[in-house]
């Protein structure tokens, strides 16, 4: 019932020419095997396989698919949590039918993410010692600890990588480091 309104409520966004819909992460796995899609809306609550565990593969397997969060989960951690590992937006499922339809709109006209080489990048030896560690799992104040750096200065390494990689997430540093060979 509540995917039909959604259905419903994206006949009203003109960027939505074809809406698919699964049961489950397996079935939604399947459909995006077989068809090319530009946004994938994901519940974090499906049987058979749960959205964080779809949402994952899709990050792994299709990571310039635009991919929306809904959610009864209103807590700003699972939204950080999301953002970080990728998500282009996070929607509840308690958001009225028009803000369901300008955020909607909003992340389909963001572009997509694109992979960026190793030739297009060039990180200083310290960047690439404190993107190591961050790999690594440490916060910034371990790394200030580490490097025997401040905190500032983590900081703003941490914020130029950010801008010379196009993405804050730890997720796709991680993906860009390991794709370009960075020892950690």
């Amino acid at each position: 019932m509540f995917r039909k309104a959604i259905r419903s409520i994206l006949r009203f966004v003109d960027e939505v020419k074809l809406v698919h819909e699964a049961d489950n992460g397996i079935e939604a796995l399947k459909m995006l095997e077989a068809n090319t899609y530009d946004v994938v809306l994901l519940d974090i609550n499906m049987p058979e396989m749960d959205g964080i565990e779809c949402f994952k593969i899709i990050k792994d397997k299709w990571p310039q698919l635009k991919t929306i969060i809904l959610t009864q989960h209103s807590e700003s951690m699972f939204q950080t949590v999301f953002e970080d590992l990728g998500a282009s937006g996070y929607l509840l499922k308690s958001t009225t039918e028009d803000e369901f339809i300008h955020a909607f709109q909003n992340i389909m006209k963001q572009p997509a993410t694109e992979e960026v080489s190793q030739d297009d990048i060039e990180l200083s030896k310290r960047e690439k010692e404190v993107l190591g560690l961050v790999c690594l799992g440490f916060s910034s104040s371990e790394i200030a600890d580490q490097l025997s750096l401040s905190l500032h200065t983590v900081k703003n390494h941490r914020k130029s990588i950010g801008q010379k990689l196009e993405t804050t997430s730890r997720k796709e540093q991680i993906k860009w480091a390991q794709s370009n060979g960075l020892n950690f």
